[in-house]
């Protein structure tokens, strides 16, 4: 979060205002990652996160002690992400592979092009969601939106997604689940993967009790609760 103070000047009146312009500086990494759910491999550089939690309903003690925090960092071929969730059992008891996020698992959200409204209450045409999560015992991505061909000629379809477009791995500890997920250049297609690219990124970390889906940890508001692009928060590609 970096503090600004902005004078405006219009004729011969002037005013000025301050804000907050929050973003995540995602640094690049000098050797490939392993994507295996081990991230000792991941550079000091690739800070932690946290992630902020949304009750559905009330959570008992052992609840919210649940945490988690998300770690990026990226080169030409992948843009990396480590996601830790501090939670002792995961629970994916959906009826369907696309229903992932009804179980512990991740929703991850791009607006390649930057162009959603604060009040844009919808995905458009540009965006991209994404479900990750074990499914019958296997890691598995599943894409619920899509860019539009019309953006860069990619033919990028919807339902399940294979290893060579967003490669994943989910490990799981006695007190921790590791995600591991690697996004192509085409499964983020409008975004570039070049120094100072920049477009708009969330993440959610939904939470179920083994019977349920009980809320989930966010980085912003804009997936949980309804589809709000203009809300997620800025990612840059550093050097």
């Amino acid at each position: 979060s970096l503090p600004l103070e902005v004078t405006i000047i219009a004729g011969d009146r002037t005013g000025r205002t301050s804000f907050d312009l929050k973003s995540i500086i995602c640094p690049r990494v000098t050797h490939p990652l392993t994507i295996d759910g081990d991230l000792a491999d991941w550079p000091a550089a690739s800070r932690s996160v946290p992630l902020t939690p949304v009750e559905l309903k009330s959570w008992t003690p052992e609840q919210k002690d649940i945490r988690a925090d998300a770690r990026l960092i990226w080169d030409t071929q992948f843009l990396y992400m480590g996601i830790t969730v501090y939670k002792k059992n995961l629970y994916q008891n959906a009826p369907d592979v696309s229903a992932m996020w009804q179980g512990d698992g991740l929703q991850i959200a791009f607006d390649p092009v930057m162009n959603a409204a604060p009040e844009q209450a919808s995905y458009q045409d540009d965006d991209y969601e994404y479900s990750v999560g074990l499914w019958r015992g296997l890691p598995r991505v599943f894409r619920h939106y899509a860019a539009s061909v019309a953006y860069d000629g990619f033919d990028k379809t919807k339902g399940p997604i294979n290893v060579s477009e967003v490669a994943r791995s989910i490990r799981t500890y006695p007190d921790r689940t590791v995600y591991e997920v690697a996004f192509t250049p085409k499964s983020l297609s409008p975004f570039r993967l070049i120094p100072n690219a920049a477009m708009r990124f969330n993440l959610i970390v939904n939470v179920n009790d083994g019977k349920e889906r009980i809320g989930w940890l966010q980085l912003t508001p804009g997936i949980g609760e309804a589809k709000n692009p203009g809300k997620f928060i800025s990612l840059v590609l550093g050097e």
